[in-house]
């Protein structure tokens, strides 16, 4: 798989060989500008959404407000910018500015009832 970083620091060696070790390239290209591709979005053929930012949130909001599957957050800020939007998230990570230090992730079921434990990367 490809892993593409945009944070404007390049990831250090150990994320570079993480992700080979785990059978993914790793390529960093800073982004300046977000902004929307002009491509429409279209989910009814998808079960499920992962959204990795506020940022993502805010470009897919429109189209995720009629979305009736399940929607991942990867991170408390993530799940909150999709609620203040008025989306309902199933799952969200629980860490803050997310990193892949973690040997293990854990995700809190959005409604409090239980965790979905033991999401583990294929390299563990």
């Amino acid at each position: 798989m490809l892993v593409i970083d945009t944070k404007m620091t390049p990831p250090n060696a150990e994320a570079f060989s993480r992700e080979a070790l785990a059978g993914n390239e790793l390529w960093h290209v800073p982004a300046l500008q977000y902004r929307p591709t002009g491509i429409p979005l279209e989910l009814s053929d998808f079960d499920a959404a992962f959204l990795g930012s506020p940022r993502a949130v805010n470009l897919s909001k429109e189209v995720l407000k009629n979305f009736c599957g399940v929607i991942f957050a990867a991170g408390v800020q993530t799940a909150q910018c999709l609620l203040q939007s008025g989306i309902s998230v199933s799952v969200a990570g629980l860490l803050k500015k997310a990193s892949c230090k973690k040997s293990r992730l854990d995700f809190r079921l959005a409604d409090g009832c239980g965790f979905a434990r033991d999401f583990r990367r294929k390299s563990d």
